[in-house]
């Protein structure tokens, strides 16, 4: 990690000497901070985006808080923890089985004793151990292989055959894979709309984040009303505003916009599905599965729903009158 700047350095030493002062948490106090500076989004949106960019890069959320950002570092460590148990596994794993494999061959080969005894080894060039690596690792792999295990004073005579290990890693917060179960989300709050039973039970419905900041959002906005009008599949437009903010923006947005809209200003749902940018978009099928994720919006090429084909109805110029 390279050096910090020393405007960073002051803004640190800043920070903390205001937290000891009010007795605080150093995170604590930065999320005060940014709760205030997140009033007004759209100011901020350039370091949004960089935000966005940087989840999208890592396949990753977008962080509003350092509170979030601890939630997914502390996922970390248990990665770690599980990738050293698992070297410290195999590699005791791969001492033993290649032990028991020379052991097994040496006893089926006689001929290979001469060859593989440590004098013999001694002697080869590098060229001449490499041929001879080759050699051994083109003996046929993979079929049962009887082992003679000693379990206390008992020695049993047992079949390995080897096959992969199914490692299954802790999930990160990351967007949801197509196939996989769409997250029932119970802690929305209904700002306008009813919240359809489908976010608990099943689908079909089509998940919209977005930001009342947010252009690309607002240009998607044609497209998803048609969609939720054409398909019947209820959309849910979810925001982090809290509904005083909603109000204003509704007071001056008057296009049509979806049916039904939640508020979720903790971002639970933002972190369960991973969203490192709005619009993200989230379909999931009737039998409750994910079943297509977008992130973004171009107008060129809409939304790339699986069946879904929509053509932009550009307004009508306008008739010239003649007196």
């Amino acid at each position: 990690m390279p050096p910090s700047p020393p405007s960073d350095v002051y803004l640190e030493r800043l920070l903390e000497g205001v937290a000891r002062g009010h007795g605080q948490e150093l995170d604590a106090l930065i999320d005060e901070f940014l709760v205030l500076a997140w009033r007004d989004k759209g100011a901020w949106e350039p370091e949004i985006r960089l935000l966005d960019g940087i989840g999208q890069t890592f396949g990753s959320f977008s962080p509003r808080s350092m509170a979030e950002l601890h939630e997914y570092a502390r996922l970390l460590p248990d990665i770690s923890e599980q990738f050293t148990t698992y070297a410290k596994a195999w590699e005791a794993a791969l001492h033993g089985l290649t032990a028991a494999n020379l052991e097994r061959f040496l006893a089926s080969k006689p001929r290979w004793q001469e060859r593989l005894n440590d004098q013999a080894l001694a002697a080869l060039e590098d060229t001449e151990r490499r041929a001879l690596v080759h050699i051994l690792l083109t003996e046929p792999l993979g079929t049962p292989t009887p082992l003679q295990v000693l379990r206390g004073e008992q020695w049993l005579r047992l079949t390995l055959t080897p096959q992969r290990y199914p490692i299954k890693w802790p999930a990160l917060l990351g967007p949801p894979t197509v196939g996989s179960d769409a997250l029932p989300l119970r802690e929305l709050k209904p700002y306008r709309g009813t919240l359809p039973v489908a976010l608990t039970h099943g689908g079909p419905y089509l998940l919209f984040f977005w930001a009342t900041w947010c252009a690309p959002c607002k240009a998607s906005l044609p497209e998803v009303v048609a969609f939720e009008r054409d398909s019947g599949i209820p959309v849910v437009a979810i925001t982090d505003k809290p509904p005083a903010k909603l109000d204003a923006f509704f007071t001056k947005y008057d296009a049509p916009f979806p049916a039904i809209i939640a508020v979720d200003e903790l971002r639970r749902s933002f972190l369960a599905y991973g969203v490192s940018g709005t619009p993200t978009f989230v379909l999931a099928d009737a039998a409750g599965k994910v079943h297509s994720v977008l992130i973004g919006y171009r107008p060129e090429v809409g939304l790339a729903l699986p069946g879904w084909s929509w053509t932009r109805q550009d307004p009508a110029p306008a008739q010239e009158v003649h007196p």
